[in-house]
């Protein structure tokens, strides 16, 4: 919607700058979390079939986001309620969107499943013949208006990131690269969400 092709993407201009030193696939999904991304077919597709040298994850966000409606309300929102209360019901909760997280807080991905799912992809990645690298790259800082719309968002992205830092530590290949510290107080290199990487961060992980 802010006009990232696919060819703006990190992914597609590391592609483009190694030329054919490197093949990249570039796996990235709308609402990915760390549960999908280890399920039995994408680890099978995306991991085994890949077999990479290098691999490179970036899951949290979406995980970590304080939610007004979790995954389960969502089911029985879109099939039990009729949209006239349906439409109701989710303009309530997003009203008081800073008071249902603090008291009601939700994630799509709890930190300690986070950690137990992180944990797999990683095992799975590092019995990859060829596996040679593995990048991580952490969570974004949000921005102010994301902070005070949804309460405790900043402590999950904390939290969250540092169950990313300490799997992080758990290989010699394993390397991580901190855009959590880059963002800082810097919202400029964040979309108007305030969650996705603008063009300017794009270009610095694929510096990096």
């Amino acid at each position: 919607e802010d006009g990232i092709s696919i060819k703006k993407t990190y992914a597609y201009q590391i592609q483009k700058e190694l030329k054919q030193s490197y093949y990249t696939l570039n796996f990235s999904k709308r609402g990915n979390t760390t549960t999908l991304q280890t399920k039995e077919q994408y680890l099978y597709d995306e991991v085994f079939c890949a077999n990479s040298n290098v691999v490179i994850v970036q899951l949290g966000i979406v995980d970590c986001c304080p939610r007004i409606i979790s995954l389960k309300e969502a089911k029985f929102i879109k099939y039990i309620l009729p949209n006239r209360l349906k439409n109701i019901y989710i303009n309530i909760k997003s009203k008081y969107r800073q008071q249902f997280t603090k008291y009601f807080p939700k994630v799509y991905v709890s930190k300690k499943t986070f950690e137990s799912n992180y944990r797999l992809l990683i095992s799975k990645i590092l019995k990859g013949d060829n596996i040679e690298k593995v990048i991580l790259i952490n969570i974004a800082k949000t921005n102010d208006r994301n902070k005070s719309r949804s309460y405790g968002f900043e402590r999950n992205i904390a939290e969250y990131n540092d169950v990313i830092k300490k799997l992080s530590k758990s290989s010699k290949i394993i390397s991580l690269i901190d855009i959590n510290t880059v963002s800082q107080n810097n919202s400029s290199f964040l979309l108007k969400d305030g969650i996705h990487i603008n063009l300017e961060m794009h270009g610095i992980l694929k510096d990096k």
